[in-house]
């Protein structure tokens, strides 16, 4: 049986453009969830910054193995968040994506 992999990404929206990209995203959870039985765990999470009041848009993803990550990315709902994204310029640096495996600790006491 091949590895849960956990994924974090991090896109930080232009000045004005939080609220939209943050709809963008909860269109796009809303269809991993109907349509990605091998998405386990999909959450959209605001970082704020203390220091400067900026917030980035953090997603914290689970796939059941690199192949359900891996067809995630290639699914009709994504590449439309992306193009839209691009051609929109609604991103003020490229998305920052991490595939991180846990080291120590635990995810939950559930």
């Amino acid at each position: 049986m091949s590895e849960k992999i956990d994924v974090i990404a991090i896109l930080t929206p232009k000045e004005g453009k939080l609220d939209y990209v943050l709809e963008m995203l909860k269109q796009l959870a809303q269809s991993v969830h109907d349509n990605e039985p091998t998405a386990l765990r999909y959450q959209v999470t605001r970082e704020v910054n203390v220091q400067d009041g900026s917030e980035d848009i953090v997603m914290i993803e689970q796939y059941s193995n690199m192949a359900a990550f891996e067809q995630h990315v290639k699914t009709e709902s994504f590449q439309e968040l992306t193009r839209r994204a691009k051609e929109e310029d609604v991103l003020a640096k490229p998305m920052i994506l991490k595939v991180v495996k846990p080291v120590a600790g635990f995810a939950s006491r559930l």
